[in-house]
């Protein structure tokens, strides 16, 4: 899904979280789309030849759960990051991520420096992103 822009997938069920996230995100010079569960994005996703430059995925989803929808996503796109959103324990998601080097997990409720390092860290290998120092959001070049 290349662009001038990080694509970024949210798949989020709690809506004031996903609303929360895509401003952020779009503030951190990302383009954010959302999905309120996991069936619909990956409807989203079939027929496209490439996956988004980073997912952030809910465990606790309605429908396909994040579990699932994880280890699709894996299989699929082997080296798309994964920014695991959860209240579950970091040893249960620790297994599920087990061997992903791309991955990375934050415990809800997570604050909004927490993710923006995060992502940042995960998209640093994405052509054209990178962290300003002086707003201290990630920003496109």
């Amino acid at each position: 899904m290349s662009s001038n822009t990080p694509q970024v997938v949210v798949v989020e069920d709690e809506p004031e979280l996903r609303e929360l996230l895509i401003a952020f995100l779009e503030i951190c010079g990302c383009e954010p789309k959302v999905f309120a569960d996991g069936t619909d994005f990956f409807r989203h996703l079939n027929g496209r030849p490439a996956g988004p430059d980073l997912a952030v995925v809910d465990l606790t989803l309605p429908g396909l759960s994040g579990r699932d929808l994880i280890n699709l996503l894996q299989a699929r796109f082997p080296e798309l990051p994964l920014l695991v959103i959860s209240g579950m324990s970091e040893r249960d998601v620790e297994a599920l991520l087990a061997g992903c080097e791309r991955c990375a997990y934050l415990a809800k409720p997570f604050g909004l420096d927490s993710f923006r390092d995060t992502v940042s860290g995960l998209l640093k290998a994405w052509p054209g992103y990178s962290k300003s120092p002086a707003a201290g959001a990630a920003t496109r070049r």
